[in-house]
């Protein structure tokens, strides 16, 4: 298992893999953009709506607490913040490739986020069935999407700190929990569907992945 990983982490092969990644996740992205786009959609509708209409039957005083305070952590003042508050950091200790890496995901993130909703033009769940106000569109979903791709190239960049592959996996799995615990809030609180959740995680990992083949392939030059 360890040759198979160190083989894994040449220099050569690693591009490829988080390229390979990217590609076979943002396939998905497309497969499900274009079932709902289609006249099958009302039955992925309906799972939807169904979906829904349980997380809102299975409410708790506390537990509306919680799905608020995860939910806030792919909110975009939340994001703005980390992001800005690492990338000052990275610029201090002279690491500008990654402070680079993290801005362009941080923006082009959001800018995707918008183009798509607009792109899409999904409504969000009946008012009756939120907990918080939401505006704009529903797919994809913004906080999906924008902490999958920040709070991903985060635990990436991180990795490089530990040293050995069972501490990078805990960080990894960590982020995997964070960002899902992240898309499942929004489902909670009634302002997204499962649909438009797993859109932007799916599209939020790809481009993180997309990015991290590219700074590795052309990094800057110093």
């Amino acid at each position: 298992m360890k040759a198979l990983l160190r083989k894994l982490n040449k220099p050569r092969v690693l591009p490829w893999l988080w390229l390979g990644g990217s590609t076979l996740l943002l396939g998905f992205f497309v497969e499900l953009s274009s079932e709902l786009s289609e006249t099958s959609s009302d039955s992925i509708q309906s799972i939807d709506t169904f979906i829904v209409e349980q997380a809102v039957a299975f409410r708790m005083p506390w537990l509306d607490g919680v799905a608020m305070d995860f939910t806030a952590l792919g909110s975009t003042a939340v994001l703005t913040f980390f992001c800005l508050l690492f990338f000052v950091l990275m610029m201090l200790l002279g690491k500008k490739q990654q402070a680079a890496q993290l801005a362009i995901i941080a923006s082009s993130a959001a800018i995707l986020t918008q183009v798509l909703k607009g792109w899409f033009e999904r409504s969000r769940p009946e008012e009756s069935l939120r907990l918080v106000r939401a505006i704009g569109y529903s797919y994809p979903s913004g906080h999906s999407l924008s902490s999958a791709a920040i709070y991903l190239t985060l635990a990436i960049l991180a990795c490089v700190l530990f040293k050995t592959h069972l501490q990078r996996l805990t960080v990894l799995l960590f982020t995997a929990f964070l960002i899902g615990v992240i898309g499942l809030s929004r489902i909670y609180l009634g302002v997204h569907y499962p649909s438009d959740v797993a859109a932007g995680i799916l599209l939020g990992v790809a481009w993180a992945c997309f990015w991290q083949c590219l700074f590795l392939v052309f990094p800057l030059k110093r």
